[in-house]
């Protein structure tokens, strides 16, 4: 599979996020096709009608996750994933790590 490249904005409140937090963001966007307005909702506990999804999304960003990696991970496995992200020359560690916690 042939992964987009990583476009990492930084985000000075992504320290504020717990791990469980993030790796929530990180399997939803992947995984499960869900958008950033409801991963504020499901995830942080806030309304993502008010938030219109940038907190997540900012969470995303950081890691480098645009729109080109949503869903792109539907009907794998978390660790085939991890192979895939583990194959690229990007480095995806960090996403790897919050992954993990799933396994």
């Amino acid at each position: 599979m042939l992964l987009p490249h990583l476009k990492i904005t930084p985000d000075r409140l992504f320290g504020t996020y717990t791990f469980d937090q993030k790796a929530k963001i990180v399997k939803g966007f992947l995984f499960d096709k869900k958008g950033h307005c409801q991963l504020d909702t499901e995830v942080l506990g806030l309304d993502g009608q008010k938030t219109r999804g940038w907190k997540s999304g900012n969470v995303l960003r950081h890691l480098g996750l645009t729109r080109e990696f949503k869903n792109i991970f539907e009907g794998y496995s978390i660790a085939q994933a991890i192979d895939v992200l583990n194959s690229s020359s990007d480095d995806f560690s960090t996403i790897i790590t919050l992954l993990q916690s799933f396994t």
